[in-house]
């Protein structure tokens, strides 16, 4: 088993949607697990998907369940 199935195991069995890194702001949903092999991997968290209706991003994944866009890039 593999760093990566190992993550993406934890997440799905505690039913969170990706990773996220507010360091770099940098996210990723469970379906595109690290699909970048970012240098920052060790610093990110579960998280949870949250609507962005800002039209500047696609996705936002946060460790806050009930966050917002603008809350998050605010």
């Amino acid at each position: 088993m593999t760093i990566l199935e190992i993550v993406e195991k934890y997440l799905k069995e505690n039913e969170f949607d990706g990773l996220c890194n507010s360091n770099s702001q940098c996210a990723c949903k469970l379906d595109d697990l690290m699909p970048c092999e970012c240098e920052y991997v060790g610093e990110c968290s579960p998280g949870y998907l949250v609507e962005c209706t800002c039209g500047e991003h696609e996705f936002v994944i946060s460790e806050d369940k009930g966050a917002s866009c603008d809350e998050i890039f605010d």
